[in-house]
């Protein structure tokens, strides 16, 4: 895969759903294990995940959950509405 970006190359391997349980929303990040590895990105994950897990600010997304199936790693994150920032981030880039 071609690739301009450490954006982009992670927003291959995830997606992100909205779920919702007792009225409370929730994001469901999806990493599909298989291209993890592939990409040798094992240790990228395990970084995101200690310091997610570490950090406790408001402008930061909670994790409230990991999952695993045989296919994929599943965090339970907060939800916060607007849109991903990887979006945000692409929008920015054109203003420079």
């Amino acid at each position: 895969m071609e690739s301009n970006s450490l954006f982009s190359l992670l927003k291959f391997y995830f997606s992100v759903f909205l779920c919702e349980k007792e009225g409370v929303k929730y994001a469901l990040k999806l990493i599909d294990k298989d291209l993890i590895i592939e990409e040798n990105l094992a240790d990228n994950i395990k970084t995101e995940l200690s310091i997610m897990k570490a950090l406790n600010n408001p402008y930061i997304v909670k994790i409230y959950e990991i999952l695993s199936s045989a296919q994929k790693i599943i965090f339970v994150m907060e939800y916060v509405e607007g849109g991903d920032l990887f979006d945000e981030i692409k929008r920015g880039e054109g203003e420079r």
